[in-house]
């Protein structure tokens, strides 16, 4: 810029504007020499040298996190949203958040396995203490009475108009009635094992025959068979399977029953007369 006087001669500037200018060409040398504010091609993506060459400008850890946003660049992996960075500044910042996002999905995924593995190991001791007191239970009731396997076999079910409907399993069974009273009823489980020992499922069972006191029948239990059921399958690709009757109800034709509560009082009671005892 120049200052000229009223005689035409040429003024020397004021020294506010030559500090202005000295501060001008001082940011623009300080950009300039910048590595943050370091452009970034349109595209988006830094060739591998490139990228190597403007991360060893960096500072401590941004050295490492440029480098990841570079390679990323090359899988196109991109958080919602995410513009293209103009500098190094805005590419570091895309990388952060990027970090930032994916550590909470891993957290919330880590999270959601710990809570799964946490419920399955409930549900595995609620079905080994619900196991323990079947059969606390049907070691009572087997003083009553005996459930011996005579045979099995699955069979084809047809519906009215002779196409196969659905296969059941039927289980051929000798009840043994030890009581004075006569049973209509009995409730509980079959626990199904193979030739060594593997448990391969445990279905719910009810049974409704008519068996006099003191007497034994011949009775056939049906459990239809389910294909989506991995215990079904496993039964039907086993050459021999074993099925162990768990009762936890018998029910007689006077209304009365032996079931966990009647064993419990009946233990209360023993106890009672034991101490009767004692004390006399």
């Amino acid at each position: 810029m120049r200052y000229w006087t009223n005689s035409g001669t040429r003024k020397a500037p004021q020294p506010v504007y030559r500090r202005a200018l000295i501060l001008a060409m001082l940011l623009l040398l300080s950009a300039c020499s910048d590595p943050y504010e370091h452009e970034l091609p349109a595209s988006g993506f830094v060739a591998a040298g490139q990228a190597e060459e403007i991360a060893s400008t960096l500072k401590g850890e941004d050295k490492k996190l440029f480098e990841r946003w570079a390679i990323r660049t090359i899988t196109s992996e991109r958080f919602p949203g995410e513009p293209v960075p103009a500098n190094v500044r805005l590419a570091l910042t895309n990388q952060a958040r990027y970090e930032a996002i994916k550590a909470e999905e891993k957290a919330k995924v880590e999270a959601k396995l710990l809570a799964d593995q946490r419920a399955y190991e409930v549900e595995v001791r609620e079905r080994e203490e619900l196991l323990k007191r079947l059969k606390a239970t049907d070691s009572v009731i087997k003083d009553y009475f005996v459930v011996s396997g005579v045979s099995y076999d699955i069979v084809p079910i047809f519906n009215s108009y002779g196409s196969l409907a659905y296969r059941e399993w039927q289980f051929d069974l000798k009840l043994n009635n030890r009581t004075p009273k006569e049973i209509i009823g009995v409730r509980g489980s079959v626990l199904v094992k193979d030739a060594f020992g593997k448990q391969l499922g445990i279905y719910s069972v009810r049974m409704e025959p008519t068996v006099p006191a003191g007497k034994a029948v011949n009775f056939t239990v049906a459990m239809r068979h389910d294909p989506s059921d991995p215990g079904h399958v496993a039964m039907l690709n086993t050459q021999t399977i074993f099925p162990e009757w768990l009762f936890d109800s018998l029910a007689f034709s006077d209304g009365s029953a032996i079931d966990e509560s009647t064993i419990a009082n009946m233990a209360g009671a023993d106890e009672i007369q034991q101490q009767s005892q004692t004390a006399l």
